[in-house]
């Protein structure tokens, strides 16, 4: 009987041992199992950054040239390029009328890409000879609504002066408080007018691209600017270091090379203004 009790009490020993180490281990392989950095589910997906697309100014212009065919092309620019444009024109340290064409032109002309394309197609396509493609763009240009372009207040301007008064009455828009009076080319795109400097700006950044010999000409005497180019022709001509610049009005339809306006025919009152 004892012997039986005995086997009874080792039985329920080892049993008890056994919950016991069951529940020891348990409790380790809890706390241990927590202390165990977790996984976290990450999103492997690549988030693509969406980028505006760039604003383009695109106006359409028509035109004839002095043998009465017909033209016709989208002048494009990039918006930001035009923004550009202006505050470049602001923030500069040019002294004069002439350094200040410099400053325009060395910004301008390399934001003009668009610009240079559609052109350039149209010399390819129609074949044109240097001659016949600088009357293209100058005829295109000459097309463009004249309008006054002020430094000051377009009130302030015509107090001042006379002819822009006469100007503005008869009809002629007026864009005062423009910085140095002028257009840039890109100005000139955005605005699709402008008066005479800025139309020769325009004419000669666009000329330099294609490699003419170009001068702007201006004169205080007759207040305008316009064009010289040296390339075989015949007519008025400014002699400048050797060379002859043949003149061109840029701001009234069907002013060949060569010829000027009665009104301001004399050359001596005209000055190189940007080579």
């Amino acid at each position: 009987m004892n012997f039986l009790k005995n086997i009874f009490y080792r039985i329920l020993g080892m049993a008890v041992m056994l919950i016991i180490m069951s529940v020891f281990f348990s409790v380790i392989d809890f706390f241990s199992s927590d202390s165990k950095p977790k996984k976290v589910k990450t999103n492997t997906k690549t988030v693509k950054k969406e980028t505006k697309p760039e604003r383009i100014i695109s106006n359409y212009i028509n035109w004839y040239d002095y043998k009465n065919y017909y033209y016709n092309t989208n002048l494009k620019i990039s918006y930001n390029d035009y923004l550009k444009s202006i505050r470049n024109k602001e923030n500069n340290y040019a002294s004069t009328i002439e350094s200040l064409y410099s400053v325009i032109y060395k910004s301008d002309k390399l934001d003009l890409d668009l610009v240079y394309k559609e052109l350039d197609f149209i010399r390819r396509d129609r074949s044109l000879s240097k001659r016949k493609f600088a009357e293209i763009i100058v005829s295109m240009i000459q097309h463009m609504p004249y309008n006054i372009v002020s430094q000051e207040s377009c009130f302030k301007a015509q107090m001042s002066d006379d002819s822009l008064r006469e100007m503005i009455l008869s009809g002629i828009e007026c864009d005062g408080n423009v910085y140095g009076g002028v257009y840039s080319p890109l100005e000139l795109i955005k605005k699709m007018k402008g008066d005479c400097d800025s139309r020769t700006l325009f004419i000669y950044t666009v000329l330099k691209k294609f490699n003419y010999d170009v001068v702007i000409l201006n004169s205080e005497i007759y207040a305008h600017s316009i064009i010289g180019l040296n390339i075989p022709s015949s007519g008025r001509y400014k002699y400048y270091n050797g060379k002859r610049y043949y003149t061109w009005e840029t701001t009234a339809k069907g002013y060949d090379l060569g010829i000027l306006p009665a009104e301001c025919s004399n050359i001596k009152y005209w000055y190189v203004a940007l080579t």
